[in-house]
């Protein structure tokens, strides 16, 4: 998926920061902050679209027992009949579990490595690699051998 418009995560948390803090007042459940909102929102536009986004949130938000909103990018009955429910779920990183096993982020930036350990290793393998023969020592054999080929014509 693509990431979420700013426009439209900010118009989902807006509602959704309304909606809890109704609740806490009515209901008695725990409030939550707008960043958070936001994280959770931008986690979920990896797997999902804006408009299934946007009805998992609100299902998240309804919950009186959902703590935080980091629970949407998560697996479960919030994304129900909606198009991210019917695909299967992705296969997450093994040691990155909110990403995408597929690009993870943090994985391709851990594996950058060193610039100057890689160029002394390229200078390395270079160095130990066969080498190529002399041109002029080409030229010379070419040249016997046009000349023994024209001999023997």
């Amino acid at each position: 998926m693509t990431t979420i418009p700013r426009p439209v995560a900010e118009a989902l948390a807006t509602a959704a920061e309304q909606l809890r803090k109704h609740q806490a007042h009515t209901i008695g459940c725990t409030p939550w902050d707008r960043p958070g909102i936001i994280a959770a929102i931008t986690q979920a536009s990896r797997i999902a679209a804006p408009a299934d986004i946007a009805i998992a949130l609100m299902r998240v938000t309804a919950n009186p027992h959902a703590r935080t909103p980091m629970l949407l990018p998560s697996p479960g009955a919030h994304w129900e009949s909606t198009t991210t429910a019917a695909r299967p779920a992705p296969t997450m990183c093994g040691r990155h579990p909110s990403n995408r096993a597929a690009g993870c982020r943090e994985c391709e930036h851990e594996n950058i490595g060193d610039p100057i350990a890689g160029a002394a290793s390229v200078r390395d393998s270079l160095r130990n690699a066969p080498k190529l023969p002399n041109p002029d020592s080409v030229r010379e054999r070419q040249e016997r051998h046009r000349a023994a080929v024209k001999g023997r014509s």
